[in-house]
């Protein structure tokens, strides 16, 4: 038999042609890619020492109105969807919110959203009672 790929025979050789460079093989333009250490291991002259970079300290940790507002939002979300009450929670979890947006601004971003969804329960709740009463 003359088939390729059978099993027990060997990899078959590629077709004659124009050979592709080997891509496991650097690039011999040195201009080309990361600059390379010197003989002793430091870096090169041209990247910056540590003391150049300019250092930006994230945010401290959040504050006690952040995560009051926080849970506050939750728990009105979670209320407002249920039964519909939950409104009164959140305006105070967004009142915080506002208030901590400067030091804690992802928790205060967060409970933002949750006052809405707590919004949106109230008012589904408000219009289906309305219907249901009303209708």
């Amino acid at each position: 038999m003359s088939g390729t790929g059978e099993w027990g025979r060997g990899p078959e050789t590629p077709p004659a042609g124009p050979s592709s460079p080997d891509p496991f093989v650097p690039p011999s333009n040195p201009a080309f890619g990361a600059p390379r250490p010197s003989a002793q291991g430091a870096p090169p002259s041209s990247w910056p020492s540590a003391g150049s970079v300019a250092f930006t300290p994230s945010v401290g940790a959040p504050t006690g109105s952040a995560i009051a507002a926080l849970v506050l939002a939750i728990v009105g979300a979670v209320v407002g969807l249920a039964i519909g009450w939950g409104f009164p929670l959140s305006v105070i979890a967004l009142v915080l919110a506002l208030k901590s947006r400067a030091a804690s601004r992802t928790l205060a971003t967060w409970s933002i959203v949750l006052v809405a969804v707590s919004a949106l329960g109230s008012i589904a709740w408000l219009v289906y009672s309305a219907v249901y009463l009303l209708g």
